[in-house]
């Protein structure tokens, strides 16, 4: 903590006044990173909406989006991705018998069930598969992006459009096929 209060330019007194603790940086760093996947989501598919709006474009559209956010964090800050996925700060007693992840990627998968049962209702369909649905896309989103970035990223020959395209594609193959496009009458 010193050595992150003295990079930061102030002190560990004012650090700690801030953060209170390392958990609390490390909360802190996963809240952020959580809004800042979900603002690039909404704002690359319906520019000015809420997020709840957001899919109302196309819903292949909206999984590119979400797809293209996570990966870009990814590769744009590798060092944020890696901290946040490993949680070098905390101990094995702050960390517990869960994955030190589990609340930022459930947080995620929450958040983009929402979206998906949003749509769903819209739709006039069964909104039940949403939050499996949620789950599902972060956790295939999160291993893909996990072996990309140990690959090298960008670097290892498969740019992020490639890797978000191919994502994309796959997700959608299993989701278009309990997804109408328009509502029922």
């Amino acid at each position: 903590m010193e050595e992150i209060a003295a990079e930061a330019g102030t002190s560990k007194t004012v650090f700690y006044r801030h953060f209170q603790d390392r958990s609390g940086l490390y909360h802190a760093v996963t809240e952020h990173v959580d809004q800042l996947i979900m603002r690039d989501v909404t704002a690359a598919v319906r520019p000015g909406l809420d997020r709840t709006q957001a899919w109302l474009g196309s819903p292949q559209d909206f999984l590119a989006a979400a797809i293209e956010a996570y990966l870009r964090l990814v590769e744009d800050d590798p060092e944020i991705y890696r901290f946040v996925m490993a949680a070098p700060l905390l101990s094995a007693r702050e960390r517990g018998t869960s994955e030190v992840a589990a609340g930022l990627t459930q947080q995620i998968g929450h958040q983009i069930g929402d979206l998906f049962s949003a749509a769903l209702r819209h739709l006039d369909q069964d909104p039940s598969p949403a939050e499996l649905w949620g789950h599902a896309v972060v956790g295939l989103v999160r291993a893909a992006a996990d072996q990309w970035l140990a690959a090298g990223a960008s670097a290892s020959g498969t740019s992020r459009a490639e890797v978000t395209r191919q994502l994309t594609d796959l997700v959608w193959g299993g989701v278009s096929s309990a997804w109408r496009t328009s509502p029922a009458r």
